[in-house]
């Protein structure tokens, strides 16, 4: 394609337009520009979130360090596991969320950005056929003019363009059979993906959401599973501040549940809870009698039983 067909398209010279595609067109670059922005947002996301990881951390071990020289206090018990509960999530569970965002989230951002990738590559093929098509269009016409005014002065035998016009208007066909043929079957997969979007969108809108929310909630608990036991060590802390203020040396800390983040307390057997059962008492009155002797007595007879008489029948 010659430069100057190139410059003139650039500035919109004589250039065949399809309203048709050149909406869908429009809306598809709109929906690629949303999809590339929102692929950085997830990017620039997961970075801040690392960072955030990174200081929650530093700021741990900074706070471990004031009571260094004091292990004892109830606060250095909590901040030490508050510690190993960032460096957990910077070690374990930071990396298991970015492979489940790169598996669901970038995943359907990358698919969505290909089918588009693929359309687009489409149109650049239909849109270099336009061009070829609008060439052998702007030359035919100027050939069909110079012959036309041959024709009107009656002399187009003296025209030397006839092989030039034959040739070129073979070519203006083909370009716009092609072009015609591109054109349409590009049009129909822009179509078919424009309508199809959401299948895409809701994809990786909700895989971004839950993750944000799982993510969150489980960080949030046991974030909270801190705040009784912390207000429990600031309590002991405060009372062991103030006798060391007085000079009194602080008495050694034993461990306490309430130094632990809260779990599930186990209830205890209620056969453990009841007391050892003893054997019965004999009655009180019974307690300082000796125990009592057989009876030698003879057994007591019997009384007989009188017999009756039966009563003789007169015949």
């Amino acid at each position: 394609m010659p430069l100057a067909r190139r410059v003139m398209e650039a500035f919109g010279g004589n250039k065949t337009v399809d309203e048709k595609f050149d909406g869908l067109e429009a809306k598809l670059a709109n929906l690629e520009r949303k999809v590339k922005g929102f692929n950085k947002i997830v990017g620039s996301y997961m970075k801040d979130l690392k960072n955030f990881q990174d200081t929650s951390l530093s700021g741990a071990v900074n706070l471990l360090s004031y009571y260094e020289d004091n292990p004892g206090m109830p606060m250095h018990a909590l901040l030490g596991k508050m510690k190993d509960f960032h460096q957990d999530n910077v070690e374990t569970k930071y990396p298991l969320l970015v492979k489940t965002v790169d598996e669901r989230v970038s995943k359907a951002l990358d698919e969505f950005t290909k089918e588009l990738g693929q359309v687009r590559a489409r149109v650049k093929v239909r849109n270099e056929a336009r061009l070829s098509f609008d060439h052998y269009r702007v030359k035919i016409d100027g050939l069909r003019k110079e012959r036309e005014k041959y024709v009107s002065q009656g002399n187009l035998a003296a025209w030397k363009n006839k092989e030039k016009f034959k040739r070129n208007e073979e070519k203006f066909e083909a370009s716009k059979l092609r072009y015609d043929t591109l054109n349409a079957a590009v049009m129909k997969e822009m179509q078919k993906l424009y309508n199809k979007r959401f299948t895409h969108i809701n994809n990786f809108t909700s895989s971004f959401v839950k993750m944000q929310m799982f993510f969150w909630s489980a960080y949030g608990k046991q974030c909270s599973s801190f705040l009784g036991p912390m207000k429990a060590a600031l309590q002991r802390s405060s009372a062991m501040t103030t006798g060391m203020a007085s000079g009194q040396s602080p008495a050694p800390v034993q461990e306490h549940k309430a130094m632990e983040p809260p779990t599930q307390a186990r209830q205890p057997d209620q056969a453990a809870m009841m007391p050892p059962s003893s054997p019965p008492s004999r009655p009180l009155e019974m307690k300082n009698e000796p125990p009592s002797l057989p009876s030698r007595s003879p057994p007591k007879a019997k009384p007989k039983k009188k017999k009756k008489k039966k009563k003789s029948v007169v015949a």
